[in-house]
Order: C-alpha cells, then sequence, then structure tokens
C-alpha cells in the first residue's frame, strides 16, 4: 500500500476531492463504462507530459499520482482508477492511491522498475487476473496476434533504467511471458463494424505495426452522435481532448497502427476485488 515515497502534491489532491465529488452525483445510475466515460471528459484540456513516471531510481519505485497533466497511458490508467474508487464508494486520497496501485504494478504489488506495467496488453492482461477489467477485444470480432514482444528489452537505451542488467532481465522475462499469451487484436478495417459492440469508457489501445510492441497509443472510448470516438492524451493536441474523426478513421489515418485491442470495467463495480 502507499506510504511515504508517495508523490502526491497538494494541487493534485485538491483535483482528486474535485473530480470525486464530481463522480458521487449520478453514480449509481451509471455503469462502470459511463462513469468512466464522465469522469475522463472533466479532464478536456489538461495537458500532455511525457515520463511522469520516469527518472526516480530506488529499489522500490515511489508511487506517482499526477492529475494535472499525462501521456495517454496514464490517463487512462487514472481514469479508469477514479472511476473505481467512486463506484467502491469510497472517497479519500489514500483509497485512490491504493487502487492506483493495484493497476500500475503486476499482481497488483509495487517493486521495482520492471514490476510495473509497461506494456497495454500485459496491463489488461494482468487487470484481468485480478478480476478488475475484462479484455473484450476477441468479442468486438478480434483476431489471434501472435507477435513477440521485446521492443523494450530492445531498445534499452531508450529506458534507462535498464541500464541495470537485473532490471533488464526481469523485463526481458516479462516480454516473453506476454508473448507465450494468447492475445486478440481488431484490424483497423473491422473496427467501423463493431462500433455498436464498444461501449462507453471502454479502454482502447491502438496497435502498433512497429516491431516488437503491443500499443502505441490509448485512450476511451467517448459516444458523438453515435459514432465512437477516442478521448485521449495527445501528444500533438498539447493535451486531454477527443478526435475530431471516428475511432476508426482516426487509427486509419495512423501510418504506426494496425487496429485496437479494447478493455472494460467488470461489472458490477461496487467493490473491488479482495488482495
Amino acid at each position: 500500500m502507499p506510504g511515504t515515497d508517495l508523490i502526491f502534491t497538494p494541487e493534485d489532491r485538491r483535483i482528486l476531492r474535485r473530480i470525486l465529488t464530481a463522480g458521487r452525483h449520478g453514480a449509481g445510475s451509471a455503469d462502470g463504462g459511463e462513469l468512466t466515460a464522465r469522469l475522463g471528459l472533466l479532464f478536456l484540456g489538461a495537458p500532455y507530459e511525457a515520463s511522469t513516471l520516469e527518472g526516480r531510481k530506488g529499489s522500490r519505485e515511489p508511487l506517482v499520482i499526477s492529475l494535472q497533466a499525462f501521456d495517454c497511458f496514464t490517463f487512462v490508467e487514472s481514469v479508469t482508477a477514479l472511476a473505481l474508487t467512486v463506484r467502491a464508494g469510497k472517497t479519500s486520497p489514500e483509497a485512490f492511491a491504493g487502487i492506483l496501485e493495484r493497476l500500475r504494478y503486476r499482481r497488483g504489488i509495487r517493486g521495482d522498475y520492471a514490476s510495473r506495467l509497461h506494456y497495454f496488453t500485459d496491463w489488461l492482461g494482468d487487470n484481468k487476473r485480478l478480476g478488475i477489467l475484462r479484455d473484450v477485444t476477441r468479442e468486438l470480432g478480434g483476431r489471434a496476434l501472435p507477435k513477440p514482444i521485446r521492443y523494450m528489452s530492445d531498445h534499452p537505451g531508450s529506458y534507462p533504467p535498464l541500464a541495470d542488467g537485473t532490471q533488464r532481465a526481469e523485463v526481458r522475462r516479462a516480454e516473453r511471458n506476454l508473448t507465450r499469451r494468447v492475445r486478440h487484436f481488431l484490424p483497423t478495417d473491422s473496427i467501423r463494424e463493431a462500433e455498436l459492440l464498444i461501449r462507453e469508457g471502454d479502454m482502447i489501445g491502438v496497435t502498433a505495426a512497429a516491431e516488437g510492441l503491443d500499443v502505441i497509443h490509448a485512450g476511451l472510448a467517448v459516444r458523438r452522435d453515435g459514432r465512437i470516438h477516442l478521448l485521449h492524451a495527445s501528444r500533438p493536441a498539447g493535451g486531454v481532448v477527443v478526435t475530431e474523426e471516428p475511432l476508426h478513421r482516426y487509427v486509419a489515418g495512423r501510418n504506426d497502427a494496425t487496429g485496437i485491442v479494447a478493455g472494460r470495467l467488470r461489472l458490477p463495480q461496487k467493490s473491488l476485488p479482495a488482495s
């Protein structure tokens, strides 16, 4: 659980109180996905900031909570944790921090750098095993994705902690385990047909064309005029926005993408599974 190694500024705590207060209104009538989308939309305009979790050394990573700025992954993760906190009827910063910690680290246990779930499909699969999320990619019409995952260990210079041989070996072990796992993706040309099956608040990972990498970008599904769009922390836009075009056009317009994967909160989410 979070302790003295918690990085959580007074401004982030203020934002948390505001979001949790807003989230409680109407939470009982909203399903988990609707609540997730509604909470995510409260961050429209929040700035984009890369690498907010990086640059801190130690045998145990501090739990970094940043609600002022996001990259695409920390946005999805933070909003998911907020939705779980509200659905569990919790109101304290400590409760939110504990839920975020469970989402971010393998088996919900925070350790060193390698204990963090760096790959989106690993994050989705681990939280599926914890009973928190569902991988609905196959239900949407997804097909098998037998792709070796090794991007981080192949590019250790992009990840300073991997200069440590032990950390690199642990990440490589996680990559091998992820590669062996049966995973699915929904190809770009199938997204339009699957739109009616995608729900608001679904966690969307944009699958990567790059060798060794599973997902290149992430966001939340929101519906606009009957079409699914992506609510995401966008580097080009400089912050949290909703795509102007529907999801399938957004993905088709990216030459670094091959399709999507999708996760969904398990329902009902009145309480979290026991640790």
